[in-house]
């Protein structure tokens, strides 16, 4: 492996795991933006179980005829013994400031306010749609803030904090329903909308009206950009393994020595014998190596005798034997194939 597919890959393993942390990043931008309505969602929740605790029936996140050939979507109906409430609910943080007649109220967080519509003409809205079905019953209405928001000013008429819910609808539970408010209830029930083609009619509506609600949109873009890179370095996750794998398995480029110690002991000595095999013979008593390690290290060099005779095989490797093990077994056995003569 050259130096530039080295640098390529030492390259890429330490940013790697910073690539990682991009999706991540993305993802928490997404989360960001979708926070407001996740808060706004459990708000509408909190407020409907308070709500179905007062009353004894209450339909959330419905869908009426608005009167006027569209529709409308109210947060919370409920039946009381002093008629049919109409709910609108409000997550919202931080000071608010309004007043009953104002087109739009100021939300402020620190240095930053944020105008919104008077959540009283939205909920107004709400009730003609209701009258508009001709149930020909009282029809109350009451907008309620989470306890996160603060009214330096007072609360204007009509707007109501969870904290104070219960007290401020007491003389709306005062008594019981009686059979008109039951009828009414029923043909309200029945004029209700709840499916997805309703639904998609409000939104188009609503559209038509403000314009295409576009907040979405980069939430989406966010979370699909975040899913493409996850996938990517996913796929891309095998690639680099393999490669470092093998570079880290490559042995060190060192230049082969150019001493005699490094040539085999064959290129030494042309007449290089193998050490006999003497496996089966019995290992001198006090020896600590193995007979198979010491014969590993031997290596006789045969020369001529007296003018060319050699002694025969058994000699050698009698003598081989003593100069291994050197026991009366093996010194016997020289003699006898050596003779008193030929022996070293």
């Amino acid at each position: 492996m050259d130096a530039q597919s080295l640098f390529s890959l030492i390259t890429l393993a330490a940013v790697r795991p910073l690539v990682w942390l991009l999706p991540v990043v993305l993802a928490v931008l997404a989360l960001k933006r979708l926070i407001p309505r996740m808060r706004g969602a459990a708000g509408e929740a909190r407020i409907g179980r308070t709500l179905g605790q007062l009353f004894p029936a209450v339909r959330h996140d419905v869908i009426l005829p608005d009167g006027r050939e569209g529709w409308t979507q109210i947060d919370h109906l409920a039946l009381t013994p002093a008629g049919l409430l109409v709910v609108e609910s409000k997550n919202y943080r931080g000071l608010i400031f309004g007043r009953k007649g104002e087109a739009t109220w100021t939300q402020v967080l620190g240095r930053r306010r944020h105008p919104f519509q008077n959540p009283l003409r939205q909920n107004y809205a709400h009730v003609q749609a209701v009258n508009a079905l001709g149930l020909g019953v009282p029809v109350l209405e009451r907008v309620v803030f989470t306890d996160a928001a603060r009214f330096p000013k007072g609360l204007p008429e009509g707007v109501s904090r969870l904290a104070t819910l219960a007290e401020d609808l007491e003389p709306c539970r005062e008594g019981v329903v009686s059979d008109a408010l039951h009828q009414a209830w029923q043909q309200l029930d029945g004029a209700i909308r709840t499916d997805r083609a309703a639904r998609r009619a409000h939104r188009a509506g609503l559209e038509r009206r403000f314009g295409a609600d576009d907040r979405l949109s980069p939430v989406l873009l966010l979370l699909a950009a975040a899913g493409v890179l996850v996938g990517g370095l996913w796929l891309t996750a095998g690639q680099l393994g393999p490669e470092v794998s093998a570079l880290r398995s490559q042995p060190p480029l060192m230049p082969a020595p150019a001493s005699s110690a490094s040539r085999p002991a064959s290129a030494l000595s042309p007449t290089n014998v193998s050490p006999p095999q003497l496996s089966s013979r019995p290992q001198q008593r006090g020896s600590t190596a193995p007979v198979a390690a010491t014969e590993s290290r031997i290596s006789l060099q045969w020369t001529e005798r007296d003018g060319g005779s050699r002694e025969s095989e058994d000699c050698k490797l009698a003598i081989a034997a003593v100069l291994m093990a050197n026991t009366p077994e093996h010194r016997h056995r020289r003699t006898q194939a050596c003779g008193k003569s030929a022996m070293p």
